[in-house]
């Protein structure tokens, strides 16, 4: 009653607080059964997935190639097939293969149908470049799946190549 500005009073509040969460709560990050490649499957841009009614959810690895196959549909103009592109184009092709196919680069790049002027022509062939394989084994992770699938495949290939990478 006695202060002038009584209607209107700043308030600054500070919340300390401390929690514990019982362990059973908690998310492990350790990985066990992370495998160690992808199988390779050629799928058509333009095959169409059909419906199945009878599709359970316990059938995981139907649901993880139906996904693929939505995937690769859309990789056709997104920020995935650009990075790839700046980074062939930046000469760092080594790092989205693997050592021991490591041939003429020229003759990757012709498979890939690379075309330096043009991203949205490059082939994402995931028996070429590896690194492919290795993005969809980190996006199906339990661990992403539990945060909800937070990051897209381009930004799991740019952490990956930022981190662990020549071309950082």
């Amino acid at each position: 009653k006695h202060l002038p500005h009584y209607p209107i009073i700043q308030v600054h509040w500070e919340i300390i607080y401390a929690s514990m969460v019982p362990y059973k709560r908690t998310v492990g990050i350790e990985r066990n059964k992370l495998p160690k490649n992808v199988p390779f499957q050629d799928i058509s841009l333009n095959q169409k997935t059909n419906f199945n009614p009878l599709l359970y959810e316990c059938d995981i690895h139907k649901l993880k190639i139906i996904q693929d196959t939505v995937t690769v549909k859309l990789t056709r103009n997104n920020h995935l097939q650009n990075l790839l592109h700046e980074v062939i184009k930046n000469d760092y092709l080594y790092d989205l293969i693997t050592k021991r196919s490591l041939r003429f680069q020229e003759n990757i790049k012709k498979d890939i149908n690379f075309n330096e002027k043009n991203s949205n022509e490059l082939i994402l062939n995931d028996k070429i470049l590896t690194i492919l394989n290795e993005l969809k084994i980190l996006y199906h992770d339990d661990i992403h799946k539990q945060m909800g699938y937070p990051l897209q495949l381009s930004n799991i290939c740019a952490i990956l190549l930022y981190c662990g990478k020549s071309c950082n």
